[in-house]
């Protein structure tokens, strides 16, 4: 297996030799038509005030400032070429644009490329720029750029929903500048710090906002993914995209998305920013691993980079003092720089001294520092693999991130922002999944929380779930979602669980459905299947061949056996038993203990209830025995009566069943009942008569074990095969008032 895997690896990594040998000899003749020189202008905006409101912004300003500064000392902007506005108006705004025209018309050259970057930090909606309330809408936006002769035109807007401009340019997404000509670029980019509907958010934490922030680490070399010291747009972008999305997925306002538009004619690549040419930088020596936070001698982060792969990575920076911090597998290092004018330092692992011991003293924050030593990652957008060590993955898999994982026998990564898709076998993430995991085997997340679905034929497992897990095994934490499958478990449930065996350990609010289910702790919602157990509190129904409360059950259970310890509702079924009950019993046996039942059925059986058996006579000549039994406020009756017959009449016979409540004081007592009772001849069963009576018995207790009761009823009969012609019955009468009269011992 050892050798297999060796020579898959050799003959992947030859493949890649030879595809960079002929990139590399392609480029070279590609390059050999000339150079052309490039100037750059600038016209750049931060505007913290949006109008009457809106939140005001604390460092849209600042972060106009960082993106000109980085510009003029890596990405070869002249500042006499720039124009920077502060907090403008409307009016000042548009009229700059004017200045802005002149500027990149006098610099027009045939042997150069002209190219425009605008920028701007502030308020927008899904119309357009918000300057004190009053707004600059994204089509007269694209009129003053188009109006600029400038042959490539890079907006970066960093504001809500600043998306929408994509939109209005009508360009098309795609994966731009594929080649390193610089010579043949023409048309527009558009990069957006947030989609058409999502806020753009700024932090106390990096004194900017997001997007700026790791948009300016990305061109001073956090993006230089390939390690040629050169930053292209495409790679700022990436790695923008990619921490802005990060570091916003947990916060009030939710995950962020930078989008971006293309409008290009021609080929090449776009160069923001070449390393090489910097006055003064300081050099990551290949052993450094981690991520690395730069802040000059006032303590603001200048620049944060991300660097894994191992080989050495420059940082452009100013000439002054530094301070840089490195996490890297819950370490934490640090040591400081002082970085003179056209000088390259170099850093080593020596130079980095531990500073686990001082960590507030270096960040302030607690849970920041904890967020660094958990984000220790990078960002892999696309692999695919065949197993963990063969893979177009050059990094360790347990710290990358990915957006995309194709393999075939087992993918494993840090954390998942999109699919992880295993053909044969099973996918495991060490964090955390915002995405999919769909495997035939098994789906695995170590630690971390998962949004979005995990499919598998086998098993799922991940501490926590919103969203849902579909296949044989479901395991989670707490679950906000489903759980399909044919054993799911889960500590605590918000959502569904649906399989053949449903657990749920801490507590459930939402439904389970299968062949068994079982809340463990308190539990609101539904159980439905063939047997369901409550081991605690539960609020809602239970609806089940078998049901089973083992502690307080405020709700309904419905099945033919249902059994509570304590409940407040009902119970529907053939047999009905709860220990401490208050409400309704519905079945054939019922069995409950407290004044507060209301049993319904032909065996009531209640602790401290009431038994009475007793004699009564109505004005229709039917002597009767009556059974009443149950609670001591509501029971259940069962009757049979006899009229006898004369010499021209036969015996009449009546069977009854019914229900009654009662309110008893100290000797006098009423209740009101209601019978439904068979009525026949003696000599034939063949059409009977039914007789539905509703009595109104007052009565009096002549000792605690007897009373006599005596009252008017309400009746009617009828037969389902004409008129009712017994002896004693009007035919034409099948509605009237009569009389009922008692005597019971109470049991």
């Amino acid at each position: 297996m050892r050798a297999m895997k060796d020579n898959l690896a050799l003959v992947f990594f030859g493949i890649v030799l030879i595809s960079t040998v002929i990139s590399c000899w392609a480029d070279d003749s590609h390059m050999e038509g000339g150079h052309q020189n490039i100037r750059r202008f600038a016209f750049v905006v931060g505007k913290n005030d949006g109008g009457p409101g809106r939140q005001s912004l604390k460092y849209a300003a600042t972060d106009a400032r960082a993106f000109t500064k980085v510009m003029e000392e890596l990405g070869g902007l002249d500042g006499r070429n720039a124009v920077v506005l502060l907090n403008p108006s409307r009016k000042e705004f548009l009229s700059r644009f004017r200045d802005v025209e002149d500027i990149v018309g006098r610099g027009k050259s045939k042997n150069a490329r002209t190219e425009l970057f605008l920028y701007y930090s502030g308020h927008s909606d899904d119309e357009g720029l918000l300057l004190d309330g009053e707004r600059v809408t994204y089509r007269e936006l694209k009129k003053e750029i188009t109006r600029i002769s400038a042959d490539v035109s890079v907006v970066v807007l960093d504001s809500c929903a600043s998306g929408s401009l994509t939109r209005v340019k009508g360009g098309v997404k795609r994966p731009p500048f594929l080649d390193d000509s610089l010579s043949k670029l023409k048309g527009y980019v558009v990069l957006t710090s947030s989609s058409a509907r999502e806020a753009a958010q700024e932090s106390d934490r990096v004194k900017g906002s997001f997007f700026t922030h790791y948009l300016v680490s990305g061109v001073r070399g956090a993006a230089d993914v390939n390690s040629d010291s050169k930053v292209t747009l495409n790679e700022a972008y990436q790695y923008a995209f990619n921490h802005t999305l990060a570091r916003t997925a947990k916060t009030l306002a939710g995950p962020q998305h930078p989008s971006y538009s293309i409008e290009l004619a021609g080929s090449g690549e776009l160069v923001m920013t070449d390393i090489r040419n910097t006055n003064s930088r300081i050099v990551l020596e290949d052993k450094l691993l981690g991520r690395f936070y730069f802040r000059d001698k006032d303590e603001k982060l200048v620049a944060e980079v991300d660097k894994y792969a191992p080989k050495p990575m420059s940082v452009g920076l100013e000439p002054g003092e530094y301070s840089v911090v490195s996490y890297r597998g819950g370490k934490i290092a640090g040591t400081s720089a002082k970085l003179g004018p056209n000088h390259a330092l170099k850093l080593v692992g020596a130079d980095f001294h531990n500073l686990e011991g001082e960590a507030n003293a270096v960040r302030g924050d607690a849970s920041d520092l904890e967020y660094d030593i958990a984000e220790d990652l990078v960002s892999i957008p696309a692999e695919f693999s065949v197993m963990p060590d063969v893979s177009t993955n050059i990094f360790e898999q347990d710290r990358t991130t990915n957006s995309f994982h194709l393999s075939l026998l087992n993918a494993r990564s840090a954390k998942l922002t999109g699919a992880q898709i295993t053909l044969l076998g099973f996918n495991r993430v060490r964090r955390s999944v915002v995405g999919a995991q769909i495997a035939p085997g098994a789906n695995l997340i170590d630690s971390g929380p998962m949004t979005g679905a995990q499919i598998a034929a086998g098993y799922n497992l991940a501490t926590k779930v919103t969203g849902m897990q579909a296949g044989g095994y479901n395991r989670s934490a707490d679950l906000v979602g489903a759980q399909i499958g044919g054993l799911s478990v889960a500590e605590n449930v918000v959502g569904a669980q649906i399989g053949a065996a449903n657990f749920s350990r801490t507590g459930m609010d939402g439904s389970q459905i299968g062949a068994f289910n079982r809340v463990q702790a308190a539990g609101r919602g539904w159980q439905v299947g063939g047997a369901n157990e409550a081991q605690s509190e539960f609020s809602g129904a239970q609806v089940g061949a078998g049901n089973y409360a083992n502690g307080r059950l405020q709700g309904a259970q419905i099945g033919a056996l249902n059994l509570a310890n304590t409940i407040e509702g009902l119970q529907i079924g053939i047999a009905n038993v709860a220990d401490e009950m208050k409400g309704v019993q519905f079945g054939i046996y019922n069995r409950s203990r407290g004044t507060g039942s209301v049993p319904i059925g032909l065996v009531n059986v209640v602790e401290n209830g009431m038994y009475r058996v007793g004699y009564g006579f109505s004005e229709k000549g039917f002597h009767q025995v009556q059974f009443r039994h149950g609670s001591e406020n509501a029971y259940s009756i069962a009757q049979y009566g006899r009229r006898a017959g004369g010499a021209d009449s036969e015996t009449l016979h009546l069977f009854g069943l019914g229900f009654g409540g009662q309110w008893c004081w100290d000797r006098a007592l009423f209740g009101i009942e209601g019978a439904f009772s068979y009525v026949n001849k003696t000599s034939t069963f063949d059409s009977p008569a039914w007789l539905t009576q509703v009595r109104l018995m007052p009565g009096w207790r002549i000792t605690r074990a007897i009373s006599v009761t005596a009252g008017p009823t309400f009746n009617h009969v009828f037969k389902s095969t004409g008129r009712v012609n017994l002896p004693g019955f009007n035919p034409e009468k099948e509605a009237w008032i009569g009389y009922h009269a008692g005597l019971e011992f109470w049991l």
